[in-house]
């Protein structure tokens, strides 16, 4: 009698097929970069945000939302 934890000839052809599977699928997605982006040139000259770039988006969101007040004054 064979033991029951030990794999049988078709559950090992299985698992010799999904190992050369995978192994295909390492080499094809190997070639892709990363992050997907093919061609990274389109950001050749750009600089990250500064700080200062964060206090103008608060700058301005403050702008709208006193707009908005004056909008909503008049109106009464």
């Amino acid at each position: 009698m064979s033991n029951e934890n030990e794999p049988s000839k078709l559950q090992n052809q299985v698992n010799d097929r999904l190992r050369a599977r995978a192994a295909e699928n390492i080499k094809i997605e190997g070639t892709k970069p990363v992050d997907g982006v093919e061609d990274s040139a389109f950001i050749e000259g750009t600089r990250q945000t500064s700080p200062l770039g964060i206090a103008w988006l608060v700058v301005i969101a403050l702008a709208l939302v006193v707009f908005g007040l004056f909008i909503y004054w008049i109106s009464k």
